[in-house]
């Protein structure tokens, strides 16, 4: 599916514009870009499997640090790999090892730019698939929450910053969507 998408993005059309998004615009975003440089199936060969990689180092990076142990590391990137998920299905891998590793990291040393990080790449898993930004961002919210618990005021700052790096960087797909008519809009009646 995401390869008929590209191959659009390819022709000249636009998403929401010349064709219905299906919700997945990152997806075959990342596709059409392959394909422009390697056209045909190995550029999307390639692609997916880089990505289910670096799930896996990221799993297994997760789990190490969580545990203090490599061969758990190991042994959770491992489970990634025998659950022998689809190519096409990288994405369903890659965006919550991606969200685990940047909460690990933030939780580990509260800084700005990590919590900017967090809301970008809620954006990011966002336009993967639009249910895979609401689960990072649940996620994340209730890291921040339990990570700032009882101290009203630095919890209140994490979750602003957060909340207003994910718009930040929500604000140009929006605009795109509004500009060709991918926001649905009432008529006056």
């Amino acid at each position: 599916m995401q390869l008929a998408y590209a191959q659009q993005l390819l022709a000249g059309s636009l998403p929401n514009r010349d064709f219905v998004d299906p919700g997945m615009p990152l997806t075959y975003v990342l596709s059409a870009a392959v394909q422009a440089i390697s056209p045909g199936p190995y550029g999307e060969l390639l692609l997916t499997t880089a990505l289910l990689a670096a799930a896996a180092v990221l799993t297994c990076i997760v789990a190490w640090r969580l545990t203090g142990s490599l061969a758990v590391g190991v042994a959770a990137a491992f489970f990634t790999i025998v659950l022998k998920p689809q190519f096409y299905n990288y994405a369903k891998v890659l965006t919550p090892a991606v969200t685990l590793w940047l909460i690990q990291r933030y939780t580990d040393q509260t800084t700005p730019r990590r919590l900017v990080a967090l809301g970008a790449w809620t954006v990011v898993a966002g336009l993967f698939r639009y249910d895979f930004g609401l689960y990072a961002a649940v996620g994340t919210l209730v890291a921040l929450a339990a990570r700032h618990w009882g101290n009203r005021p630095e919890m209140t700052s994490a979750l602003s910053r957060y909340t207003g790096s994910a718009l930040v960087a929500v604000a140009p797909y929006v605009v795109y969507l509004l500009l060709t008519g991918g926001v649905s809009r009432s008529e006056e009646h």
